[in-house]
Parts: C-alpha cells; structure tokens; sequence
C-alpha cells in the first residue's frame, strides 16, 4: 500500500514506538518512559519502508521535522531524519496529556486507587483534571492550538512530527469534528502513519493508523 501526499497543507503524524510501559498498560502522560527494543525496532522499520519508496512522493518534501521532547517519541523520529538528514525541532505542544497523579499507574488498578478518578475518566468528563496534570478540555486546546500553528507556519508545505496516542486522538477529533465526549473508535497503533490535510475546505483525514511497515521483511530491515 502507498501513501500519496497531495499538494495541500499536510501534516504527517507518527505515532512513538512501542514502550514496556505501553505493554504493562500503564500510563505514561509525561513521564520519559524509553523505547524498548520492539520500539526501537518499529522505527527502524519505519525508516525502512520510506527509503523503499513504500510511502510515494514523501521524500524528500518535508519542510520541518518535529517532535515531542519526551524520548519515546524523539527516539521514534531519529532514523527517518537521519535518512532525510533533517534536524529534529522540539515542539512541546506535540507532548503527551499530563495525567498528573495518575502516571505511572496501571490503568486497569485505576479504579482500586482511584475510584473516583476512574469514574470520571470512564465518563469522559471534559473537565476533569487529575492532580497535578491537564483536563481533557485543556489538552484539546493545546493540540488545536498547536495544529493551528504550524498550519499557519508552513502554509502549503509537509511537515513530519512525532507525537503520542493522546495527541492523535485529539488531531483526529479536530479534522474529523468529533466531540469530546464520543468514545474512541478508532486506532491509534505504535509507529502508525496517520496523514491530515488542510485547505480551502477544511481538513481531510487522507490516511490514518497505516502501519504496513511493521510487516516488513525483519531481515531486509537489518534484524535477525
């Protein structure tokens, strides 16, 4: 499968690979949780499949790369920019929700720990705020405000960043005008290409969660 970027303003967003913290089902927020090996592997892969032409027409017409600055997904971002020989550029607005109290939590312990924090994130209360960290409505705001950022600072152009599950569900909500309050029903994998368009007409979802990369041939990627 090919990706094909059009000539509107793209925004390219990846996913971090795959973390121990992502495997126990524990919440990372803003804690610097590494890439594991699979993680590390995940990007490569990703790297792989771009020197292969496998995602038509996206080398080499990025005009920035960014990233969060938390590891994992910064990590995620240094083979593909070595291969384009890019810079990486910080974009915090592009980190993780802060989930306060929570990080570092098992989110299936959540309601033994904290019963009524469980409630309200199960009830997707846009205002619940968990101690120390960002209400939904909040982090929806910094995300839109980001994406609405560097619309406007690469107007026509493609841009790369790397980011986390939370920011792409927040992205996918604003281009898809899903409310807040609407359960998840869409995928959100490691190292997952997702591909959001901007123009006269508003935004377009052109790709979302690709991963045909991690099928790979592990060899043909370097891995035995």
């Amino acid at each position: 499968m090919a990706i094909t970027l059009g000539q509107e303003t793209t925004l390219v967003l990846i996913r971090h690979g795959q973390t121990n913290w992502n495997l126990q089902g524990r919440i990372q927020g803003q804690l610097d949780e590494p890439l594991n090996a699979e993680g590390m592997k995940q990007a490569q892969l990703l790297r792989t499949a771009v020197a292969r032409g496998e995602l038509k027409d996206m080398p080499p017409s990025f005009a920035m790369i960014y990233s969060s600055p938390l590891m994992r997904a910064w990590h995620t971002a240094e083979p593909l920019a070595d291969y384009f020989g890019r810079p990486i550029h910080s974009e915090p607005a592009l980190a993780e929700r802060h989930f306060g109290e929570l990080q570092g939590v098992v989110h299936d312990e959540m309601p033994t720990q904290f019963p009524e924090a469980a409630r309200r994130w199960a009830s997707r209360d846009p205002h619940f705020r968990p101690a120390g960290g960002e209400s939904l409505h909040d982090f929806f705001a910094r995300v839109q405000g980001c994406i609405s950022r560097l619309l406007t600072a690469h107007a026509g152009e493609r841009i790369l960043c790397f980011t986390h599950g939370g920011v792409l569900d927040m992205a996918f909500r604003i281009a898809q005008g899903v409310g807040l309050e609407v359960p998840r029903a869409w995928g959100i994998p490691n190292t997952g290409i997702n591909v959001i368009a901007h123009g006269p007409e508003g935004y377009r979802v052109k790709a979302w969660a690709w991963t045909g990369h991690l099928d790979a041939d592990p060899q043909a990627a370097g891995f035995d």
